[in-house]
Order: structure tokens, then sequence, then C-alpha cells
């Protein structure tokens, strides 16, 4: 989802940004389309899950490494984990999100924020919103024609 407070052509700065520094910056390619169907304004964002080189496609996984820069090991067996990450990554990723975000909606004059946090880590007592999506709508709206 794309704020409402922003133009299409801020919006499309804004996946620009996010795409190149979060998605293209670990050797992924990625690919995606704004929309906005009424007042909708989103991307849907496909990359890949390997990384890929001047040779094609590499692997889906890296070699991690320890402190000093060296692969860790157990015992003599490297360790790898996924290029996209974890959970963990994907937490931090949804953080950096929100910032990007936010910087972009200050650089508009937008004086809204948003905030990617749980609605329980923010201390809101209430259930999360469900999302329907247009097909979802759409099908409630010839229900709802057909019932009259």
């Amino acid at each position: 989802a794309l704020p409402r407070e922003l133009t299409a052509h801020q919006n499309i700065a804004l996946t620009q940004e996010f795409v190149s520094r979060y998605i293209v910056a670990l050797g992924l390619v990625a690919d995606w389309v704004y929309r906005d169907e009424e007042g909708n304004p989103h991307v849907q964002l496909l990359h890949t899950l390997r990384l890929a080189g001047e040779h094609g496609f590499g692997r889906k996984s890296r070699l991690v490494l320890g402190e000093n820069g060296e692969p860790l090991r157990v015992g003599k067996k490297l360790i790898y984990r996924d290029i996209i990450g974890d959970r963990n990554d994907f937490r931090k990723l949804r953080l950096a999100w929100g910032s990007l975000v936010n910087r972009h909606l200050e650089l508009a004059g937008q004086s809204v924020r948003i905030d990617m946090r749980s609605l329980k880590d923010q201390g809101v007592d209430r259930r999360p919103e469900v999302r329907l999506g247009s097909a979802s709508i759409a099908i409630a709206r010839r229900r709802a024609r057909g019932s009259q």
C-alpha cells in the first residue's frame, strides 16, 4: 500500500527508492507496477530469490560471515542463509519501509506519518482490520445487486 497523501509521481519515486535500496542492492532482480484503482494506490512487486550476476542467476543462499569477515562453520561445514533473509530481516525491511514512507511524506510537506509497529506495540486495544481485495469487493457488489 502507498500513501494516498502522495501524488502518483511521488509514490513512484518512493517505490523506485525502496526497490533500488532494499531489493536491487541485494543483487536481486525486481519487477513492479504502480496501480491506483478507486483511490487505492499500491504497488505489485515481484523479485527473484536468486542473485543475478554476469553469468546469470546464482545461488539462493550466501555464506554467513563472522565479525572477523571469515565464513562461519559448524564443525567443518560452512553456514549459509537465504539471500532474502529470515523473519527478523523481514521485520527490519518493514521498519525501513515505514521510515522511507515517512521521509517521503515529510518531503512532500505532509504532516501525517505511518507507524509500522503492531497495534499491540502501539498500545491500541483492537483487532486489525480485514483488508478485502478488489476481487472480493466485486463479488460482494454482485451479490448485493442480485439480492435487490
